[in-house]
């Protein structure tokens, strides 16, 4: 019964530990990069520049909280068999902070057609400089929906939930956006939003 009730629990702990932590950039940005010289340097010399600031600078985005919606448009799995959906019928909904913290909810389908949501934090990067409108995200949170037959198909289910980390790479043009989704060794799943204010 406890090893049932302690893995969401885990997991929710988990998730909240890391939007604890969603405060600490923010307040290190703002002890570095306090500048009344204009020259782009903090009181230590350093350049603090958040993420959403250098997509800001580069003519997308500015940095500024946003929401995006998005849905799914392609799913593949890594090994294909006859019983797998590829149509999720993704529905996500996801609140970005200036600082590239994100919190979001999906709904969709999963790969045995059972209906299947997801809950999760993360964070989001813009690691080539060269690229701006290129964005990595990581996020991490709690899947439910993987119901007898397929409870054993997920990592830790336990009646129906799980926890679930997955990697992302997106592209975003103005308000579009398009990103990749790899969903552990199963397989990923590419989805084109919008985001608004």
């Amino acid at each position: 019964m406890y090893r049932i009730i302690s893995l969401p629990i885990a997991s929710l702990a988990f998730a909240l530990s890391l939007a604890a932590q969603a405060q600490v950039p923010a307040v290190l940005d703002a002890a570095i990069a306090l500048d009344t010289t204009g020259s782009g340097a903090g009181p230590l010399g350093v350049t603090a520049k958040s993420d959403s600031l250098a997509v800001a600078e580069n003519g997308l985005e500015s940095a500024r909280d946003r929401w995006l919606f998005r849905t799914s448009i392609f799913t593949a799995h890594f090994h294909p068999s006859p019983e797998h959906n590829n149509t999720q019928r993704l529905i996500n909904l996801e609140y970005l902070r200036p600082d590239d913290w994100l919190i979001g909810a999906a709904a969709f389908r999963n790969s045995f057609g059972q209906p299947t949501q997801l809950v999760y934090l993360g964070k989001r990067w813009n690691p080539l400089s060269g690229f701006p409108a290129v964005h990595f995200k990581l996020i991490g949170g709690v899947i439910h929906g993987y119901k007898p037959p397929y409870e054993k198909k997920i990592p830790f289910n336990s009646r129906g939930f799980a926890p679930a980390v997955m990697p992302v790479l997106g592209y975003s043009y103005g308000r579009l956006n398009t990103e990749i989704i790899v969903f552990g060794t199963a397989g990923m799943m590419w989805t084109i939003g919008y985001s608004f204010d």
